[in-house]
Parts: C-alpha cells; structure tokens; sequence
C-alpha cells in the first residue's frame, strides 16, 4: 500500500497578526482574524477582506480566507496571494 501521510508545510510565515497587507497584484487586504493551526496541517487560519471601491468609499468589503504562508488557494497561486506588508502611507 502506498505511504498517504502529508507533506510537511514547508512555505515562510507571512500573516503572522491582524494588520494590513499587500496581495501579488497590489491590492491592500486588511487580515482580522489569524486563528491558531495544528502543526504541519495546511488550514486557511486567516480571515479578511481585499479593499475596493464602491460608490466613493474605499474599505476592506470582501470576506475570504488565506493561509498563513499567504497563499490565498490551495494549489496554485493566486493574484490575491500576499506576499507581504502592507507599507504605511
């Protein structure tokens, strides 16, 4: 029978706390929420929501999840990957 037991999370820390960040293509993504993970698993801990536009107003409006590593889908990258800090302006 074949070996099925996981691969170890080998990817870097990069949403570490709530706070502001910068996806792969720019966009600013305020993180509320990183709940605590079992070790070597691959849960998407961290909740928050990409900024838009709308009607004038500017503010996080989306709600979506990412992993810790900021990696935003499970198999590929993403456009809404983030790949760090957001800097302040």
């Amino acid at each position: 029978m074949n070996d099925v037991s996981a691969a170890p999370n080998e990817l870097p820390v990069i949403i570490d706390s709530p706070g502001d960040y910068v996806t792969r293509d720019g966009r600013r993504v305020t993180i509320r929420q990183v709940r605590e993970t079992a070790p070597g698993t691959t849960a998407f801990g961290a909740t928050g929501g990409v900024w838009k536009e709308v009607k004038g107003v500017i503010k996080a409006r989306s709600v979506d999840v990412w992993h810790i590593s900021g990696r935003h889908m499970v198999l590929r990258e993403s456009p809404l990957d983030i790949v760090g800090i957001q800097p302040r302006v």
